[in-house]
């Protein structure tokens, strides 16, 4: 890459956090099986870790020191409550070595994507975005063939072409008349409008979850983060001040788990720009992590151009 910094190596972790609340949909098919009640890919560890009290959050006057800037960020659950498994939090560390608190994120609602990122911490931040997935209608869809009533199917026959004689054709053409009206006011056609009526309301209100989760940010920048691919090749896209951002998901089979990265590249080529990279971390520290809730696992987040940190277009968030 250049002289950009190289990704290190990703961990061993068995459980990535894409797999967990990033969009898994691949095809149509998979829309319609995604439950509406209970789903144990939703279902997010207890946490247990010890609450950490040290921690220093940044504020508005020391902020600008440390972000943006090309220096290495960390990204691990929020242990200073003790909801952590629904919370995030983004450090970086100042001349002493001591960490400083940047970011904090907080997950409502995995499913549906809905996240709230704040500057500083979670009481006192400002919040700088929140996030949301996009729904989509149904494609639009025939009437369920409804069966008509008789008196439709009757009417839809022509009239008797009998001729009216003093034979018994012709009692017998009144007398199917008669039938065919007595046979009309046996049947209500008031159900087969409750039908259609209780059909086109439960059309309206389906909502199919789609690929593409919304940025809201507070400078009032709106941005669709859409994934693309599936399995090995998933990627995320999103256009920001005129240039297309791709988040590149990078896995790699590692014994019983994978090593799982993320790259950002800028336009159609070129080194990346920008890398997510799980912490090296030994089987046993993974297996402590798990027992203290942890499902995403710590990481390491840089900005590898230094034209991105020194954007004055926000871009760097």
């Amino acid at each position: 890459m250049g002289g950009f910094d190289l990704s290190p190596s990703a961990s061993h972790y068995p459980r990535s956090s894409t797999e967990t609340y990033a969009s898994t949909i691949a095809s149509q098919e998979d829309l319609y099986e995604e439950p509406d009640t209970y789903d144990s890919e939703y279902d997010v560890p207890e946490y247990r870790e010890v609450v950490e009290t040290s921690l220093r959050p940044s504020n508005p006057s020391d902020f600008a020191e440390y972000f943006p800037s090309t220096k290495r960020l960390f990204i691990r659950h929020d242990n200073t409550t003790y909801d952590g498994n629904m919370n995030l939090r983004v450090d970086t560390e100042d001349r002493k070595k001591r960490a400083v608190q940047l970011f904090h994120m907080r997950m409502h609602d995995l499913k549906k994507r809905e996240f709230s990122l704040r500057r500083y911490e979670r009481q006192s931040g400002r919040e700088v975005c929140h996030s949301s997935r996009k729904y989509t209608k149904p494609a639009a869809e025939k009437r369920p063939a409804i069966t008509r009533s008789v008196s439709n199917a009757f009417a839809s026959i022509g009239k008797p072409s009998f001729k009216r004689t003093n034979s018994g054709l012709s009692q017998h053409s009144h007398r199917s008349k008669k039938e065919i009206k007595r046979q009309d006011s046996g049947y209500d056609s008031n159900g087969e409008d409750d039908d259609l009526e209780d059909y086109e309301k439960k059309s309206k209100s389906i909502q199919i979850p789609s690929n593409t989760t919304k940025l809201e940010f507070s400078n009032y920048a709106q941005v669709d983060v859409k994934r693309r691919g599936a399995k090995s090749s998933k990627r995320y896209e999103f256009e920001y001040w005129g240039y297309k951002y791709t988040w590149k998901r990078v896995s790699k089979k590692d014994g019983e788990g994978k090593e799982v990265s993320y790259h950002l590249y800028k336009g159609d080529g070129g080194p990346a720009v920008a890398h997510i990279v799980p912490e090296l971390r030994s089987p046993s520290q993974v297996r402590e992590g798990k027992k203290n809730g942890e499902w995403v696992p710590p990481c390491s987040m840089w900005i590898s151009d230094p034209s991105v940190a020194e954007a004055v277009t926000d871009v760097a968030e």
